[in-house]
């Protein structure tokens, strides 16, 4: 089980989290949920609320790696610690959280609005009344401090807008766009955050229907099942080319460009029975596909690399799996895109059995050779459906080749060069004429 730390959003405490964390704690998780500075049971007035504060209240929390989840505010310093300490963040969950950046006078109409407040409350009844029927006015309550004269809120609205001015001075593009962890946004129908920016930051996002800005606490539930969910996902070395997690024994991927063509691929393979491409299982409830669980080793870093894979039979084996995986898609109708071109120059036609050159035909191209990998050690297996689509089976052949001239890994140089390393007599004995 995971290290989970949750973070609460401005004007919130620690026990407005308490809910949540309590579930997460009854899944296995170790879950810590601080009073963040200026909140809850911590410093009222703290001499630094910069973001870089916060921060560091965070990364001196975490005694290893862990799972962040924030709201609103929390979510923001969550994102900004995930971009400044990738090696502590195992993944990111933002509830009702964005990157932060606003042109109108945010953090004083806040502090105002806090100000307004009738504090001290006479008790439970007065708060509610004045602060309504909602959610948020249950873990408010639950946190007021209780004082012989009434009922005080644990923040200071003053300090409560000199923390959140920071977040609305700037959008933090920058360090959305450096992060590199497993991200997984919560998103209320009625919420706050802008359209626009939701777009922008186009991340794996989930839209609670009927709430607001409060997910965790008008929907608590379905905010905990998308949380645990999200916990449970392994990601996979394909996760490199596309967001790919493990669940059990089912694997969750974005669908690709072009999925209703990849999923009758996948029926095709298994009514003919073919072990070398996983099953398409359905769609989860976040959009995803769902697939059958194949172990192996991505072949894509040094490290993931078995021993034998430089062999000279290593290497043929994964010619003969590129020439079954085309014979096997050969045998349905394919149309070209119009205007699609590989750009290349080599001209690779078919040879007959009988030395004759055949028609030039279409076959399922994956435009990426990333997807091999080795299973138990023996077996190969291929499976690559980031940009799968019909392709002249040429073109496919002559992309093999060229892969090391043409297609240089920028993290391992090494990979674009073991294929091209193949003779030709191991990639396609007996069956193709090459034609330069």
């Amino acid at each position: 089980m995971a290290l989970v730390v949750v973070l609460h959003g401005l004007a919130g405490s620690a026990n407005e989290m308490a809910p949540l964390a309590a579930r997460l704690t009854a899944a296995g998780h170790r879950v810590l949920v601080p009073d963040q500075r200026g909140h809850g049971h911590h410093e009222r007035h703290p001499a630094d609320v910069s973001r870089a504060a916060y921060v560091a209240d965070v990364v001196a929390l975490l005694d290893e790696p862990a799972f962040l989840v924030g709201q609103s505010m929390g979510a923001h310093t969550a994102m900004l610690t995930a971009a400044a300490n990738p090696s502590l963040v195992r993944g990111l969950v933002m509830i009702e959280g964005g990157v932060g950046g606003s042109t109108d006078d945010y953090p004083e109409r806040l502090r105002a609005y806090f100000a307004s407040w009738p504090v001290p409350f006479a008790d439970e009844a007065a708060a509610r009344s004045f602060l309504g029927d909602r959610p948020i006015t249950e873990a408010w309550i639950a946190d007021f401090e209780r004082r012989p004269d009434g009922l005080w809120p644990r923040f200071d609205p003053g300090v409560m807008k000199a923390a959140i001015a920071p977040v609305a001075a700037v959008a933090r593009w920058r360090e959305w766009e450096s992060l590199t962890v497993p991200v997984l946004q919560i998103l209320g129908e009625h919420g706050a955050i802008p359209p626009g920016e939701v777009e922008r930051m186009a991340a794996r996002r989930v839209v609670v229907p009927g709430v607001g800005h409060d997910v965790h606490l008008e929907a608590p539930d379905e905010t905990a099942r998308l949380i645990l969910d999200f916990l449970a996902e392994r990601p996979l070395a394909g996760g490199f080319v596309s967001d790919v997690v493990q669940i059990g024994e089912t694997v969750r991927k974005s669908p690709p460009r072009d999925p209703e063509f990849v999923r009758r691929l996948l029926r095709h393979f298994e009514l003919q029975d073919w072990s070398g491409a996983p099953r398409f299982l359905g769609i989860d409830d976040q959009g995803r596909e769902m697939l059958s669980f194949v172990q192996g080793d991505v072949w894509w870093r040094p490290e993931h690399e078995p021993p034998s894979l430089r062999s000279p039979e290593s290497l043929a084996a994964v010619a003969r799996l590129v020439r079954q995986f085309q014979n096997w898609s050969s045998n349905r109708e394919h149309e070209r895109p119009a205007g699609a071109s590989t750009g290349m120059t080599a001209r690779i036609r078919p040879v007959g059995s009988d030395g004759s050159t055949t028609g030039t035909g279409m076959v399922v191209g994956a435009d990426d050779l990333a997807g091999m990998f080795s299973r138990y050690g023996r077996d190969l297996q291929v499976y690559c459906t980031r940009r799968v689509g019909p392709q002249l089976a040429e073109d496919v052949v002559a992309e093999t080749f060229l892969v090391a001239h043409e297609r240089r890994d920028k993290f391992d140089p090494r990979r674009g060069e073991l294929l091209g390393k193949l003779s030709r007599q191991w990639l396609v004995p007996g069956r193709w004429d090459l034609r330069f």
